[in-house]
C-alpha cells in the first residue's frame, strides 16, 4: 500500500512491481499514460480537495470506493479510494527496466484557498511550500565533544543502589549503525544493522549507568553545556536524572570521584512517552557539582548518569556530549498569543517606547486576521507595522481553528496556505511555529509542525510556588521542536516573579521566553518585565526567534 496523501510538488515515487493497490485522497485525479512508460500526472489543490488538468481545468469527481485505473485512463475520486491498478496496466508494468513505473504528481501553480477574506494583496499560494524554504535552518551543535556514547551493553558498567536494572540492545530504533545482522529478532524484527542500549528499571529504583572506557582524548568543558540525548519508551519518566561525568583514572559508576549536576527536564516538563522522536536535553557545566575528589573539568574522558524513580519505567540512551554555550549573555524572547487588538494597542506602545522587538503568533491566522480595524483582532496591515517598523517577528501558530478535526493531509494543506499567506503579506518570520490549545508535541499532528517549520514553541503556565524551579533553556537549543516558554498569567505572576526569572537568565546566560494572552499598559507583571530589562541591558539582550537563530549562526562559527 502506498498513500499518495500529503505528497509534495514535484516528488517522483518509484512503485515497484506492487502496483495492485494505492490509497489515494479524496478530491484524487490519477491518470495513467498510454504508452509503455507507466507515468501518472495530475494536478491537485490540497484545500479545496480537487483535482486539475494541466490547463487549469477543474476536473469532476465521483465516490470513493476501489477505482480500477486503466493505461491510457483518468479517473477522478471524490473521497478516500483505493485505486486498483488492473487490465492493461498490470501487463505493461513487467515491460522495462526491473518492470518498474514511475509516479509524478504536479500541483496546479496557484490557487485561492478558502477561510481568507478581506485581507489585501492576498492572491493565492503554492501549495506545498513550507516556512522552511527560505529560512536558515537552526546551527545544531557545533564543535561537538562526544563524552560518552552508549551503543551497546556491553559498552557499560552499572550501579543499583536499590530496585533492579536492565540494560539490553534494542533494535527498534538504531542511534549507531553496525554489521548487518539478521539474526537480531528481538526489539526490532528478523535483521537489522544498528541497535541502541535500553535501559529498564523497576519501581522504587535508584541506578547509575557509565560509559565503562576512557576516550583517548581527555575534554575540557568549561563554558560548554552538557547535554543528554534519549528516547522514553515506556512507563514513566525518572522522578530525578543526573548527569555525571568522569576524569582521568576515576572512570565507572563505582566511581566516588565525579561531577554530577540535575538534568532538570525543561521547565520542569516531562519527558514525552512512547514518543517517535528522540529528545535532548541539556545543562550548563558550570551546574556541575564535584562529588569526592575529581579531577578538574578541563580533563573529562567519560560520562554516564544516575536515575531514580518511583515508578517502572524504559528508555533509549544515545549519547552525552558537549559544546561550547553560544550566548556571550542572558537573552529574553517576549511572545503574543492570538494576536488579539491589545497586542497593537497595550504591548507594541509599552515595548516600542523601549525599543523592544516582540513575537507575535497569529492564532487561527485564517479566522482572526482583519482586513480592516477591529476592535477584537489585529489586521494584516497592523502586524506588517509591527515588523517593518517596530522590528517584531511575526510567527506561525494555527491557520483557521485550535481544535483541527481534518485530516493530516488537509492540515499540512493549511500549513501551506499560512505560508503563502505570509508570502502574501511579506511577513518573514514564519519559519518559527507554536503549539497550540489542542495541538501538542507528541501529538499525531507533530509531525506536520516538524515537516513544515524550522522550530515549535511549547507553553506552560506554572503557579506562583513552581518559579523558584524554573531555570533558562541553554544555547544552542537543546530541542528546537520543544523551545520552552513560560506562559504568564497576569492573575498570578507578578512583576518580582518575573524580575527573578531574569536574574536568572541573566547569571546563566541563557534564554527564556515569556509569553502573554492579553495586556494592559499598566499590567504589573508585563509592565514590570519590560521596566527590568530596560534597567538590566547591558546584561540582557530582548530579541526575537529568529534574531536568537541569526545570533547563535553568527556566534557557532566564528
Amino acid at each position: 500500500m502506498n498513500d499518495w496523501q500529503g505528497f509534495k510538488a514535484g516528488m517522483t515515487r518509484d512503485l515497484g512491481a506492487a502496483l495492485e493497490a494505492v490509497a489515494v485522497g479524496a478530491g484524487a485525479a490519477v491518470t495513467v499514460a498510454a504508452t509503455a512508460k507507466d507515468r501518472i500526472q495530475a494536478l491537485f489543490d490540497p484545500n479545496d480537495g480537487k483535482w486539475y488538468s494541466k490547463d487549469g481545468t477543474q476536473l469532476g469527481g465521483m465516490g470513493g470506493g476501489s477505482v480500477a485505473v486503466q493505461q491510457g485512463d483518468t479517473q477522478i475520486v471524490g473521497q478516500a479510494s483505493a485505486l486498483s491498478f488492473t487490465g492493461p496496466l498490470q501487463a505493461v508494468q513487467n515491460v522495462g527496466a526491473a518492470g518498474r513505473a514511475d509516479v509524478t504528481f504536479t500541483p496546479q501553480s496557484v490557487v485561492t484557498p478558502f477561510g481568507v477574506t478581506g485581507i489585501p494583496n492576498y492572491g493565492g499560494y503554492h501549495p506545498f511550500s513550507s516556512p522552511r524554504a527560505s529560512n536558515l535552518p537552526l546551527v545544531g551543535f557545533p564543535k561537538r565533544k562526544v563524552l560518552a556514547m552508549f551503543f551497546s551493553p556491553t559498552s557499560v558498567n552499572t550501579v543499583i543502589n536499590s530496585g533492579n536494572i536492565g540494560v539490553n540492545s534494542d533494535y527498534t530504533d538504531p542511534f549507531v549503525g553496525e554489521t548487518w545482522n539478521s539474526a537480531n529478532a528481538n526489539y526490532g524484527g528478523s535483521a537489522t544493522n544498528g541497535q541502541s542500549m535500553r535501559v529498564s528499571w523497576i519501581a522504587n529504583s535508584d541506578i547509575v549507568v557509565a560509559r565503562a572506557v576512557e576516550n583517548t582524548v581527555a575534554y575540557d568543558v568549561t563554558g560548554n553545556n552538557v547535554y543528554v540525548q534519549l528516547k522514553m519508551l515506556s512507563g514513566s519518566p525518572p522522578g530525578t536524572m543526573q548527569i555525571r561525568l568522569y576524569t582521568t583514572g576515576q572512570i565507572g559508576s563505582a566511581s566516588a570521584n565525579y561531577w554530577q549536576a540535575e538534568v532538570v527536564y525543561p521547565f520542569n516538563a516531562t519527558l514525552k512517552v512512547g514518543a517517535t522522536y528522540w529528545q535532548t536535553l541539556g545543562v550548563p557545566a558550570s551546574n556541575f557539582t564535584a562529588v569526592g575528589a575529581p579531577g578538574p573539568l578541563t580533563a573529562v574522558v567519560t560520562a554516564g548518569f544516575r536515575i531514580t524513580s518511583s515508578d517502572v519505567g524504559a528508555m533509549l540512551v544515545g549519547n552525552i556530549f558537549a559544546c561550547p554555550a553560544l550566548l556571550k549573555r542572558g537573552a529574553v524572547i517576549i511572545g503574543f498569543d492570538d494576536c488579539r487588538q491589545d497586542t497593537w494597542t497595550a504591548a507594541m506602545r509599552v515595548m516600542g517606547s523601549r525599543g523592544f522587538p516582540g513575537v507575535a503568533y497569529p492564532g487561527a491566522v485564517a479566522s482572526v486576521i482583519r482586513g480592516t480595524p477591529d476592535q477584537y483582532q489585529m489586521t494584516a496591515k497592523q502586524l506588517t507595522r509591527l515588523q517593518n517598523e517596530f522590528g517584531w517577528q511575526i510567527a506561525s501558530q494555527a491557520w483557521d481553528t485550535e481544535a483541527p478535526t481534518d485530516s493530516l493531509p488537509e492540515f499540512a494543506a493549511k500549513m501551506s496556505a499560512m505560508r503563502a499567506l505570509y508570502e502574501a503579506e511579506g511577513w518573514r518570520g514564519g519559519a518559527d511555529g507554536s503549539y497550540f490549545s489542542n495541538v501538542s508535541m507528541g501529538s499525531a499532528r507533530d509531525k506536520v509542525f516538524r515537516d513544515a517549520f524550522r522550530s515549535m514553541r511549547s507553553f506552560n503556565i506554572y503557579s506562583a510556588g513552581t518559579i523558584p524551579y524554573l531555570r533558562p533553556e541553554v544555547v544552542p537549543t537543546p530541542d528546537p521542536y520543544n523551545l520552552q516558554a513560560f506562559g504568564v498569567d497576569t492573575s498570578i505572576h507578578t512583576a518580582a516573579h518575573m524580575q527573578g526569572l531574569v536574574d536568572k537568565v541573566i547569571a546563566a546566560k541563557g534564554v527564556m521566553r515569556f509569553v502573554f494572552h492579553g495586556v494592559a499598559e499598566n499590567t504589573p507583571a508585563f509592565l514590570g518585565l519590560v521596566d527590568y530589562l530596560d534597567a538590566q541591558r547591558a546584561n540582557v539582550d530582548v530579541v526575537t526567534e529568529a534574531q536568537l537563530v541569526d545570533q547563535q549562526r553568527g556566534l557557532a562559527f566564528s
